[in-house]
C-alpha cells in the first residue's frame, strides 16, 4: 500500500526480531532463555525479515535485517555441522516441557522434542525442513545473492543445506522413505487418521524419541 502505518508496524515487528536474537545467533521465544523452535515454521522469522526488506527504504534499517539473517543462518549452518550428521540434517535448541513444566537445560537435536506442550508436534518433520530449506535460499538472496542461477542464487553452503533438507524428504534418509506419494522407491504407509493420501501428497515425515 505504500502507507507509512504498514511501514512503521514492520519496523517495529523487525526491530523486536532482531532483539530476540541472541548472542550465538539462535531466537528467543520468550524473555527470558527459551529458544524459538517450530515443527512446521522453524525458518519464518528469517523469511519475515526478508519479506520486510522489501518495502524498507531506510539503508540503517535494512543493514540491521540483513545483519540478523546472517547471523542466524550461520548459527543454523554451525549447530547442523556441530556433530556427525550425514544427512547434513537440520538440529536446532530446544528446552523440553513435561508435567506441565519447562525443562531448565538448554538442549540441541535433531528433532522436535515429544515433550512439548502440544503432544503432537513430533508426528513429523517435512514441513520444518521446508521452512528451513525456504529460509536459507531467500535469506541467502537477501544478503546478496541473485534470485536465480546455480546453487539457488546462494553461497554453496546455504544451497547445500537447503537441497540436504529436501532431499532427506524425498528419499535420501535412514529408511529410504519418499514423504511425496507416488514418487521415489517407497512411500509411508497409509494412516486411516490421515486420510486417503494422493499423488503429491506430503506425509508428516520422520520423527525421533
Amino acid at each position: 500500500t505504500n502507507k507509512d502505518t504498514y511501514l512503521k508496524a514492520a519496523r517495529e515487528r523487525a526491530s523486536n526480531l532482531s532483539q530476540r536474537l541472541t548472542g550465538p545467533g539462535w531466537f528467543r521465544s520468550d524473555s527470558g532463555t527459551r529458544p524459538y523452535y517450530h515443527a512446521a515454521e522453524a525458518g519464518f522469522p528469517v523469511v519475515s525479515l526478508v519479506h520486510y526488506l522489501r518495502i524498507e527504504r531506510d539503508q540503517n534499517l535494512t543493514q540491521q535485517a540483513r545483519t540478523t539473517i546472517g547471523k542466524a543462518l550461520d548459527y543454523q549452518i554451525e549447530l547442523t555441522d556441530g556433530v556427525s550428521n550425514p544427512f547434513n540434517y537440520a538440529r536446532q535448541n530446544f528446552r523440553s516441557y513435561r508435567n506441565g513444566k519447562l525443562g531448565a537445560l538448554l538442549q540441541e537435536g535433531f528433532f522436535i522434542p515429544h515433550s512439548n506442550e502440544t503432544n503432537y508436534w513430533w508426528q513429523g518433520e517435512s514441513a520444518r525442513l521446508a521452512s528451513l530449506a525456504t529460509a536459507a535460499v531467500l535469506g541467502g538472496r537477501a544478503l546478496g545473492g541473485k534470485s536465480s542461477g546455480p546453487n539457488f542464487g546462494v553461497s554453496p553452503t546455504l544451497a547445500a543445506f537447503a537441497q540436504s533438507q529436501l532431499d532427506w524428504t524425498l528419499g535420501r534418509n535412514p529408511f529410504d522413505m519418499c514423504m511425496l506419494y507416488g514418487f521415489g522407491v517407497k512411500n509411508p504407509p497409509s494412516a486411516i487418521s490421515a486420510g486417503d493420501m494422493v499423488k503429491g501428497g506430503i506425509s508428516n515425515g520422520i520423527t525421533g524419541a
